[in-house]
């Protein structure tokens, strides 16, 4: 994970939630349908908190400092690694969150991995993407943001692949923000599957 400019804007990638309230509330809400009730819960990637807050997770582990920093202000307990090395034991959480992580880092095959092996048996992964073939996802692959031009987009075909590939199963697919985030005024629309929605989230459970 590139964690530079995250360091350098952190207050920046912060405000980005408050500016565009409903984008961020609706994929809240995304998530929340499909982020088991209780159990222990990690987010990798967990950038500011604003999301494990939210979602009530208590764990998070992310490399930019500055970033951890106002996660800790929000209450998560956090840890500075990478999604390819956790420090943390074999089987030792019941869900695992990566919210957009997945765009950011090095290796998504061997965070994949990493995820599964912290994971317990039957454990849940949740992972949340842009669609890079919606028109949310063509604009996030064109603007000029220092945030995502190191980003690499997923399809919800090839996240599929790459989590069957690391030993999930069972998935459950819910997509929103079907137009412009930027034009919402409450909270969008849900719906099961993918193809429609510029965000999807997937669920999948470690065989």
């Amino acid at each position: 994970m590139t964690n530079n400019i995250f360091d350098e804007l952190t207050n920046r990638y912060d405000a980005w939630f408050e500016k565009h309230e409903f984008a961020y509330l609706t994929e809240v809400e995304v998530l929340r349908k499909l982020i088991p009730d209780n159990g222990r819960g990690l987010e990798v990637g967990v950038g500011t908190g604003k999301f494990a807050q939210a979602l009530g997770i208590k764990e998070g582990a992310d490399i930019s400092e500055k970033m951890l920093e106002l996660a800790s202000g929000r209450g998560v307990v956090t840890t500075r690694a990478a999604a390819e090395a956790l420090p943390y034991d074999k089987e030792s959480f019941d869900y695992v969150l990566m919210m957009m992580a997945m765009c950011f880092v090095n290796d998504p095959a061997k965070s994949l991995t990493e995820a599964s092996r912290i994971l317990k048996p039957g454990g849940a992964l949740i992972a949340g993407i842009i669609d890079k073939n919606s028109a949310m996802g063509r604009e996030y692959q064109i603007k000029d943001s220092p945030f995502y031009k190191s980003a690499t987009f997923f399809s919800p075909e090839e996240l599929l692949s790459l989590l069957s590939s690391s030993g999930f199963g069972n998935f459950s697919i819910v997509q929103s923000l079907f137009g412009s985030y930027k034009d919402l005024n409450q909270i969008d629309r849900i719906e099961s599957g993918y193809g429609r929605g510029g965000f999807i989230a997937v669920k999948a459970t470690k065989k």
